[in-house]
């Protein structure tokens, strides 16, 4: 079999020509030659033939118009692979034109058009479930960022209750960050604070003959103690000076937390704590998914862990020796 012969067997075998005759034509043209007396005398098959070779230029010059003209006509005789090639031809231009010729060949049974049919429904679906989904997104993130900009405005403006309840309707929306905000605004920090006197020595000075030691001394403030979630909720919570780093903490838990001793302590201490929030459409729209949620006084208690001086130690004992040799004495 020579190499055009393999060529053409092929092309019979993908069904885009017929094999008509006794044998193979030994070229193109010669195939050509025999099939267009043929075609003009209405086989419809051989019109399929004469198509192809005008469509590709196989045997005769290139001419699409010549060769879509002799689909048209074996097309209009019933011919299945005729219509598919119509279609495949001019789906792109004649779309509709086109789509005719697939419905044809499908309701005529041709096996191709059949799988074209299903298959381009099946993207039609496909694509159809796409937008949907896609819409479904852009409703969620709507409505997401409605909310997150909502409770923000609330907690800026420390209308927590607001923002409490806010909250709570967006979990009910299915936006489970949310859920961190109830738990920051419920959060418990219950810190004991310790003072120690620390002392800078300084070089030694000589005054009026005696010699002493310069120096500073101040105090330091530490604070140590647990913050407890009473919620359903666990949060990512970062409140300045006990430590916590964004760490977790669980729901219906508590964390220990502590503090490096400072000299001073802030006026802002303990006023906020920070949520990190990894929600992508809360992360967008606040740097690095930070929130700044108020704490309000009632959730926070310190007490004081420093021993009583001893200098109060000793006017309380001397009051209670009074107050003992008075009633000794009445």
């Amino acid at each position: 079999m020579s190499s055009f012969q393999e060529q053409i067997d092929q092309a019979i075998k993908a069904q885009d020509l017929y094999f008509i005759g006794d044998q193979l034509p030994s070229d193109w043209y010669a195939g050509f030659k025999a099939w267009l007396p043929l075609a003009e005398g209405g086989d419809a098959r051989a019109m399929v033939n004469v198509g192809h070779c005008y469509v590709n230029g196989e045997g005769v010059d290139r001419s699409a118009t010549t060769g879509l003209d002799w689909y048209r006509r074996a097309a209009n005789q019933g011919d299945a692979r005729a219509m598919l090639t119509l279609y495949r031809q001019l789906k792109g231009s004649s779309p509709v034109e086109a789509e005719g010729f697939l419905q044809r060949a499908a309701s005529a049974g041709d096996d191709r058009a059949i799988q074209a049919v299903k298959a381009r429904i099946a993207e039609q679906q496909r694509q159809a479930q796409q937008q949907e989904a896609a819409e479904r997104e852009r409703v969620a993130i709507q409505r997401a960022t409605t909310a997150f900009q909502e409770i923000k405005a609330m907690l800026d403006r420390r209308d927590l209750a607001g923002a409490r309840q806010r909250a709570e309707t967006a979990v009910q929306d299915g936006f489970a960050w949310a859920g961190q905000i109830i738990a920051a605004l419920a959060l418990k920090i219950e810190v004991t604070r310790t003072s120690q006197k620390e002392y800078i020595p300084g070089p030694m000075v000589i005054r009026d003959g005696t010699s002493r030691h310069t120096g500073t001394s101040y105090r330091t403030y530490t604070h140590s103690g647990t913050v407890t979630n009473p919620t359903r909720y666990g949060v990512h919570a970062n409140i300045g000076g006990l430590g916590l780093g964004y760490g977790m903490v669980p729901a219906n838990g508590s964390v220990k937390a502590s503090s490096v001793p400072v000299r001073q302590i802030a006026s802002d201490w303990c006023s906020k704590v920070d949520v990190m929030i990894t929600d992508k459409v809360v992360k967008s729209l606040t740097p690095n998914g930070v929130v700044a949620v108020p704490i309000g006084p009632d959730q926070v208690t310190v007490t004081s862990g420093d021993p009583l001086p001893w200098k109060v130690i000793a006017w309380g004992v001397g009051i209670v020796v009074v107050l003992l040799g008075l009633a000794v004495l009445h």
